[in-house]
């Protein structure tokens, strides 16, 4: 599991530690981490900023440092993440002229625009599709949307669809299982909590609860089996990391925070 966390002046590290609970290790530090690639040997990550202008590479153990992409001194990128064959990068960029999905190769070169939308977050199916949040008109106001792209070069394939109508609140932290049959995504209404859909051709199927508390609940990512969600959670008092198996209501603390 890849975690970052940050100090009270707001300095990020990357954080490895294992689902069965057992001790972490820093990676890296100074450092906000994005993914791990379909294959487990690389992490995307921007280096530690109060916003975050370049993408660099490690590899799984946090050796051999690699810039990506820079971007200007005007614009800044998030929600970044691999390509399905792990040979692009796609990500949000936002400047004076919007904001944009675009993908890289992993020189940073060969860049292409995805779509142009006020977007919270995306995420690349492995079924050539990319699913992301758009907000609407009032700004606590989020759906999904989803455009075909070219896996090979990153260039779009039609236009974007919309595929949820949903109102009163935002979408964001986008996942997919490993098979890109269910997401995961963070509702933004208070207090937080974590919603499985399963995405099918043209429309979401009707969200299930996950989370059943009062709790703050931000998800992370899935296990590798896709059984199981890892999110971070404020239950216990502090914040810490999580993992709940999608046919059960109760979770199992792996990282406990030492402060709220």
């Amino acid at each position: 599991l890849l975690a970052d966390s940050s100090d009270a002046r707001g300095h990020g590290a990357l954080w490895a530690t294992s689902i069965m609970g057992h001790s972490s290790r820093e990676l890296r530090g100074e450092a906000k981490g994005w993914e791990v690639s379909p294959d487990g040997t690389r992490i995307a990550f921007s280096p530690s900023e109060p916003i975050a202008r370049e993408i660099w590479m490690i590899d799984s153990q946090g050796n051999n440092p690699q810039k990506v992409l820079g971007l200007q001194a005007d614009e800044v990128v998030w929600s970044v993440h691999w390509s399905p064959d792990g040979k692009r990068l796609v990500y949000v960029r936002a400047g004076p002229a919007g904001q944009f999905i675009e993908t890289c190769d992993l020189k940073g070169a060969n860049r292409t625009a995805v779509v142009v939308a006020e977007v919270r977050s995306i995420w690349w199916l492995p079924d050539r599709r990319i699913v992301y949040s758009q907000g609407e008109k009032r700004d606590v106001d989020a759906n999904l949307w989803q455009i075909g792209v070219d896996i090979r070069t990153g260039t779009p394939i039609g236009k974007p669809k919309r595929i949820t109508r949903w109102a009163g609140f935002d979408v964001q932290g986008l996942s997919a299982s490993a098979d890109g049959k269910r997401l995961v995504l963070r509702k933004l209404t208070w207090p937080d909590q974590i919603y499985i859909g399963e995405p099918g051709r043209m429309r979401l199927s009707p969200p299930r609860r996950l989370t059943h508390d009062e709790a703050n609940n931000y998800g992370l990512a899935w296990t590798a089996d896709s059984k199981a969600v890892l999110f971070s959670s404020d239950r216990n008092g502090k914040w810490g990391v999580f993992k709940q198996n999608i046919s059960q209501d109760t979770a199992v603390p792996l990282v406990e925070g030492r402060e709220k």
